[in-house]
């Protein structure tokens, strides 16, 4: 558990650090040029895990590659790039039948591939280095499924509460409640990814995505399209955990 711990504390340091940074600069306290080292905070996972590598001695370059699997299933491919905007699109439509507004992407044609490409940068992929390719490996080896999910859901979610308070993000938009929720709600799709792929590629792709999603249809502007996404992730949530549950009773019956 200690390195669990060194990890974590690690991670919040240097993230809250640059979400403070930026925070202060947006009120006035420091110079506004400082508002750029809040894109940094995304980092705060990634170099939490070469600090946590590096005071263990270990190869970093090494374990970090140990993260990457080839043998990877390709169905899992076709979940994580399709479901995120499956999900995004039926909350985006749910919010449009309940608010009489007018479909329109929350992206221009011409902007998709260099948002898509920003996101990709700038966005959660660079944190999966942290959460799934660490953390998740830690906790899982210890703890059950679901267990593992609340404990991952949370943590990832306290994480975010800082963005609540910085304009110009997606947290702002909305009460801090709905988003560890709906953190929580979407952490069983990563973790019932690893549980077949152990692998960190699915997951990148994945946060990658369901950002992106979100940029396309922007369901998370009002309360309908939040609370839509709620119960559409449930029962996604629902049909992981069964088909989990299934996979797990029958290795159980094999090893018999």
């Amino acid at each position: 558990m200690k390195r669990t711990f060194l990890y974590l504390f690690f991670t919040f340091i240097i993230s809250w650090g640059f979400m403070l940074l930026k925070y202060l600069a947006q009120n006035g306290v420091l110079p506004e040029w400082f508002t750029i080292f809040g894109s940094l905070a995304i980092i705060g996972p990634l170099l939490a895990v070469i600090i946590v590598l590096a005071l263990e001695k270990k190869n970093i370059f090494q374990e970090i590659k140990k993260m990457f699997k080839k043998d990877t299933p390709k169905w899992t491919y076709w979940f994580v790039c399709i479901s995120p905007f499956v999900m995004s699109f039926l909350a985006y439509l749910v919010y449009l039948l309940i608010s009489h507004d007018s479909f329109a992407l929350g992206v221009s044609i011409q902007m998709i591939v260099p948002i898509a490409i920003i996101i990709f940068i700038t966005g959660g992929p660079l944190e999966e280095f942290g959460w799934r390719g660490f953390l998740l490996p830690e906790l899982r080896g210890r703890y059950s499924f679901l267990f593992t999910v609340l404990i991952m859901g949370v943590i990832h979610g306290i994480w975010h509460i800082p963005l609540h308070f910085i304009d110009g993000t997606v947290q702002q938009a909305m009460p801090i409640w709905q988003f560890l929720i709906i953190t929580l709600l979407t952490t069983v799709s990563y973790v019932f990814v690893y549980e077949f792929t152990k692998s960190l590629w699915p997951m990148i792709l994945l946060h990658w995505l369901a950002n992106f999603s979100s940029a396309m249809f922007v369901y998370w502007q009002a309360d309908s399209g939040r609370y839509a996404l709620f119960g559409l992730t449930i029962i996604l949530d629902a049909i992981l955990v069964y088909l989990y549950l299934r996979k797990k009773n029958r290795i159980k019956e094999e090893t018999l």
